[in-house]
């Protein structure tokens, strides 16, 4: 994994947006968004998580920390 990101280095892809870091009246403005998206479903949200290059895993629930 270290390699690819070594090589997305290098080629000077971003690999950090700041806007993640965003505040909002709620806290973290992207979880915000997340858990609002969430509740316009109906109450679940499944989001796709990258475990290592080619697997990814569904997670239902986010720590905010």
């Amino acid at each position: 994994m270290m390699e690819l990101i070594d090589l997305s280095k290098k080629l000077q892809f971003k690999l950090f947006a700041k806007e993640m870091e965003m505040k909002d009246e709620n806290g973290n403005r992207l979880l915000s968004g997340l858990q609002e998206f969430r509740e316009h479903l109906g109450g679940e949200l499944t989001i796709m998580l990258l475990k290592e290059i080619g697997l990814g895993i569904e997670v239902n629930e986010i720590d905010d920390e």
